[in-house]
């Protein structure tokens, strides 16, 4: 199929923009826009790794939106899901004439897609400074071939409203830490859990190389089975697998229908997926996967994006600071996604990583011995993250709101965090911001989701943020301004001593990004 580019744009202003690629089609949400005119911008695909967004006549971006999407496209023309975010690959786009861009997650089936450039996300071509109002721009057909799998794993798409719903997770005690508090928030949400069961298997720092040696008997230590919630009568609520004895494990994969399968790696092995297809102790994820297709031949796996040490933690022999543990582990997403086909993500290490840039955050950076989460706050937001990827769908109710609080004196912890209104609000915010985008930190205290309502549209890149706008042919030259996280304008030319008393968060600054810590 034949399909075009079109974006729209108005001048030194925001831009809605459509680049349509070569996919599937699932709903039918949005419209493509009418072509009125010709487009100096053009587009190009050195494979679906990359696009490349060019401009001619001696012009020059300006500013750019940092993370467009990919969508598919139905066939009657409107925007179907987001498959995919895409990330700028240089800095900055100002005085750039090309700007190349990563797809994440590149789909592998073929079909239309459409890149997408968000209202409150823009562009701005300097030296161009005739470009009428409500400008609308084309340019020449692209036809595009879809990434062809590599044929190591089939995946499946997720169902999350499906009749009934079995999660299972292979997991170790970061699993214990994501769902401590789900239970609660899923009753707090009145959530219908008479068709639902999420449980997890636990191994104590279980890698993916432990689950292959509890399946071939070879585990040197006992492994569990939880039941987290849910009110499914499936015989299954506690399991205790022996030493060298892999039989529970197998029971709980073959004896039972999972509609949707969560795996992590061990937070040692997490920043290092370059081993991951090894057969070091660091690798062994084709076999785990193997395994589960061998007991679910056509479950959905997914995966987690789990939380980082405390940079004092005394396993951080790299010494690296909790922001970039995570974004090594955040790297190993892209990585699955990639190889895989792995797109069903819980990002609640991002969440946790956006709750260090608050008042929250603590000595311990939120851990109760620098690796597991503490009690209260921490395992709190977690979880909120949990609900908001897998259960906000269902109930079509965003974790923003959920009533579910935990008082001092339930927290059966000497390193913990109380959950009152305020940290609540602060913790759905970060767990919120996390699912919407997994790869960027950002501080919840500078987003606002008051007016933002279950079901409607959601404007990702409303909770990303945008470069300032600076055009050098223009009468009066607009000053350098600071953009926090969700796009709210801080201050134009503020003052050093006014930049330090902004909170810690990610910025625009003079059209850099910048990740304040202090």
């Amino acid at each position: 199929m034949k399909t075009k580019l079109i974006c729209i744009m108005t001048y030194l202003s925001l831009f809605p923009s459509l680049f349509s690629l070569a996919g599937e089609n699932t709903r039918n949400d949005g419209e493509i826009p009418q072509i009125i005119a010709e487009s100096p911008i053009s587009i190009g695909i050195d494979s679906l790794n990359h696009i490349i967004l060019t401009v001619s006549d001696q012009m020059k971006f300006g500013a750019f939106v940092f993370m467009p999407s990919l969508y598919w496209v139905n066939k009657d023309g409107s925007l179907g899901n987001e498959v995919s975010v895409c990330r700028l690959i240089e800095e900055s786009a100002r005085d750039k004439d090309t700007l190349r861009f990563k797809v994440l997650n590149p789909p592998t089936r073929k079909g239309t897609y459409a890149f997408v450039i968000k209202d409150n996300s823009f562009s701005v071509i300097l030296d161009k400074v005739d470009i009428p109002e409500n400008y609308v721009m084309r340019s020449e057909p692209l036809l595009v071939q879809s990434r062809t799998s590599t044929g190591v794993f089939k995946n499946y798409p997720v169902d999350l409203c499906s009749d009934t719903l079995r999660i299972l997770h292979i997991s170790n005690s970061y699993g214990e830490n994501l769902l401590h508090c789900i239970d609660a928030l899923v009753k707090a949400a009145e959530i219908d859990i008479s068709k639902i069961s999420v449980g997890r298997l636990m191994y104590s720092n279980g890698s993916f190389k432990n689950w292959i040696d509890v399946e071939d008997d070879k585990n040197p230590d006992m492994y569990w089975y939880y039941k987290m919630t849910g009110g499914l009568n499936d015989a299954l609520s506690y399991l205790e697998g022996g030493k060298y004895d892999g039989s529970k494990f197998r029971s709980v994969l073959k004896e039972n229908k999972w509609d949707l399968i969560i795996i992590n790696q061990a937070s040692k092995h997490a920043p290092y997926c370059e081993n991951w297809n090894s057969t070091g102790d660091g690798g062994y994820l084709p076999h785990l996967l193997n395994i589960i297709r061998k007991y679910q031949p056509e479950v959905p796996v997914g995966m987690l994006l789990i939380h980082s040490y405390a940079e004092k933690y005394n396993a951080n022999k790299e010494h690296w600071s909790t922001a970039e543990r995570w974004e090594k582990i955040r790297n190993g997403i892209e990585w699955i996604r990639g190889e895989y086909d792995i797109d069903f993500i819980v990002p609640y290490g991002t969440a946790i990583e956006n709750l260090r840039l608050t008042e929250y955050n603590n000595s311990d950076e939120l851990t109760r011995d620098g690796t597991h989460l503490a009690s209260g706050l921490a395992q709190y937001t977690a979880g909120c993250c949990y609900y908001e990827t897998v259960f906000s769908q269902r109930s079509t109710t965003s974790i923003y709101g959920n009533s579910y609080r935990i008082q001092e004196q339930d927290i059966q912890s000497a390193a913990k965090v109380p959950v009152d209104d305020a940290a609540a609000e602060t913790a759905q915010k970060a767990a919120f911001l996390a699912t919407h985008n997994m790869f960027e930190i950002r501080n919840p205290d500078l987003a606002d989701l008051k007016d933002y309502v279950y079901g409607e549209p959601l404007n990702q890149d409303c909770y990303c943020f945008m470069f300032d706008m600076e055009c050098s042919g223009c009468a009066q030259t607009i000053p350098y301004r600071v953009f926090s996280s969700t796009g709210m304008l801080i201050g134009g030319s503020i003052s050093e001593d006014e930049w330090m008393q902004l909170p810690k968060g990610l910025y625009i600054r003079n059209g850099e990004k910048i990740l304040k810590t202090d």
